[in-house]
């Protein structure tokens, strides 16, 4: 959904396990094709969605009492580059045990609340199996308990922003804590402040979506880390937020980091990036304002080829292994755990590992690279 607009895409591109692609399919042709008999499909025709595949794997056939054949989808109002390791570990789940999986929302630039809400609701007049959703906006617990009412297993990954509504309907979730992100992240960057030599200056924190609880969880880590690195070290640094609007436009995003800067002049020292669209508009700005490598520490949390990129070559600081392809992976296993084993599946998991520095990027470019590969194989879309 176009948020200015409040209409919907016109085209579905859908990419089907037994047809392929078919893109560019309007919503009049899809009607005009007699698309009153599909039901809930209709809905969908307004949401673009990613299969993962036939599932191939033999070695699920060996596991006796498996049960049937089900199927998994994701549930996301943001598609992006960010999902790639997510939908790899739910991919590689569903072929280990012999389901089927796929994406079905709408992209990162048009993101709303309204966005999410209509997304979750596509997915629920699908009647898979399995819904896997970020617990992102106000509204979905209602929809959560919709959805199980309709015999749908419900499990959440990447945000938990209302815990209480999950516990109350029992629905675990696996993901990273933000606050935890943060706090991990700030404390790379606040030390490496102090063993510099740096005893006081701001740091600017940058944040694509302030109004996005999960976002605002790493800001108020961060702040925490800088508390305890200055009650640590005697320093006195400061974090400022800068709204950013990286998510959605770039340019823009580049101009505010490179004119708070200026602003600060002499008491910047650093910058933190809550997401990787913060990190790239940061990074660009030291690049445009002439600054070296290395010269303002950027410390971050989203793992993307860019960011280990920048991490290699100085640019970024640290980021922080937040557990993305775990965060796909474990919502289908404890799926079939509960499903097919009887173990209830509950309680919030955090997937997160520590911070990654210069030191220990060459592992995590290897993977990421394993992922890219795997994607592609896949089919993954991103967009």
């Amino acid at each position: 959904m176009d948020p200015t607009s409040g209409q919907y895409p016109d085209t579905l591109v859908t990419i089907d396990e037994d047809a392929g692609a078919k893109p560019g399919i309007s919503r009049r042709n899809l009607i005009m094709g007699g698309a009153a008999g599909l039901g809930g499909l209709v809905a969908a025709s307004m949401l673009s969605s990613m299969p993962a595949g036939a599932s191939t794997a033999t070695g699920y056939q060996a596991v006796p009492q498996r049960g049937p054949s089900r199927q998994v989808i994701w549930a996301n109002g943001a598609i992006a580059d960010w999902n790639l390791s997510y939908d790899v570990g739910s991919i590689d789940a569903a072929r280990f045990l012999g389901w089927s999986y796929k994406k079905v929302g709408l992209p990162q630039t048009t993101y709303s609340s309204a966005q999410v809400i209509q997304v979750i609701n596509e997915v629920i007049a699908l009647k898979p199996d399995i819904m896997i959703t970020p617990d992102w906006v106000e509204g979905e617990g209602d929809l959560f308990a919709k959805a199980q009412k309709a015999g749908i297993f419900v499990i959440v990954n990447n945000a938990t922003n209302y815990p209480d509504q999950m516990s109350a309907l029992g629905i675990a979730g696996a993901t990273s804590n933000p606050n935890v992100l943060g706090q991990k992240s700030g404390t790379v960057l606040v030390n490496y402040l102090a063993a510099s030599g740096k005893k006081s200056g701001t740091i600017i924190m940058g944040n694509p979506y302030p109004q996005n609880t999960n976002q605002q969880g790493e800001v108020i880590g961060v702040q925490a880390a800088i508390a305890a690195g200055n009650a640590a070290h005697g320093t006195k640094f400061v974090g400022v937020e800068l709204a950013d609007n990286s998510g959605t436009d770039e340019v823009g995003a580049i101009a505010l980091w490179k004119a708070k800067i200026t602003q600060l002049g002499s008491s910047f020292v650093g910058g933190f990036a809550v997401a990787d669209t913060s990190t790239q508009a940061a990074v660009k700005a030291y690049q445009q304002s002439r600054f070296h490598a290395g010269q303002y520490p950027l410390a971050a949390v989203d793992v993307t080829t860019a960011s280990l990129q920048e991490l290699q070559q100085g640019w970024v600081l640290c980021v922080v292994d937040a557990g993305f392809y775990m965060q796909g992976w474990l919502p289908v296993m404890l799926a079939f755990q509960q499903l097919e084993r009887g173990y209830p599946a509950s309680g919030l998991i955090d997937c997160s590992g520590a911070a990654i520095t210069k030191s220990g990027v060459a592992s995590l470019i290897k993977a990421n690279n394993a992922q890219i590969k795997l994607g592609q194989d896949y089919g993954v879309a991103l967009s």
